[in-house]
């Protein structure tokens, strides 16, 4: 006698199994919930032109072509912000953003349909004239986001590789200077920092098997074992 299959999932079965795997976009029709109070820019990260990361309808992360604001993730497992782990549940259910409001784990065409449309960026948050914009574009300017071959030239071994190592190097110095003059002139506590700067470069390329320690009041950059990535 055959047994009997379970039927489709059609409706949410309170799993959490979305909020574990990090916090959503925030699209223009999610502004409000930040004008009101209901997420703050403490709960964002800035995801930036030329990182990697997952899309909806990808499993491994790929290379953005636009700035991106994400609510920020927790834990060792990066689960959303807003995701109460012993509850099961959304803090903020009844103010969530768009791409929560559409996720329906077993038909994600919608989402993917909205996935980088009409999103926000830093632009669309912080006002014009908060001097905290000049530190922003500073550092866009001098900290643009590694290139993949960038990366790949610093982790081999050939003739290139010494030079590609250096550069990166002063980027991360740079990158960590911009943000401890802002930190200093403004008293932004870290989970901000994540907000105007986004990641730090080091953290990035630690991702890539690229180590930065400080040595002598210097960085410098070691190659580890090489991990992979998407170009």
């Amino acid at each position: 006698m055959k047994q009997a299959k379970d039927p489709p999932i059609s409706e949410c079965q309170r799993c959490g199994t979305c909020c574990v795997k990090g916090g959503p976009s925030l699209h223009v029709e999610d502004k409000d919930l930040l004008t009101n109070g209901y997420i703050k820019p403490e709960h964002l990260i800035t995801i930036r032109k030329g990182e990697m990361a997952l899309s909806p309808s990808h499993e491994e992360p790929e290379k953005i072509t636009q700035e991106l604001i994400k609510v920020v993730g927790k834990g060792k497992e990066w689960e959303c912000v807003c995701y109460d782990r012993d509850g099961n549940l959304c803090a903020i259910y009844e103010h969530r953003p768009l791409e929560c409001k559409v996720l329906e784990c077993w038909d994600t065409s919608e989402l993917e349909s909205i996935a980088g449309q009409n999103t926000l960026t830093r632009a669309d948050i912080i006002e014009p004239d908060n001097p905290i914009s000049e530190f922003i574009r500073l550092h866009d300017l001098k900290c643009p986001v590694p290139e993949p071959h960038q990366i790949r030239a610093a982790l081999s071994s050939e003739e290139d590789g010494p030079e590609a190592l250096e550069k990166l190097t002063q980027l991360v110095q740079v990158d960590l200077f911009i943000r401890a003059e802002a930190v200093k002139k403004f008293d932004i506590p870290q989970s901000l920092e994540l907000f105007y700067f986004g990641r730090p470069i080091h953290v990035m390329l630690n991702a890539h098997g690229l180590n930065a320690v400080e040595k002598d009041g210097a960085i410098q950059l070691t190659a580890t074992a090489p991990k992979s990535f998407s170009a």
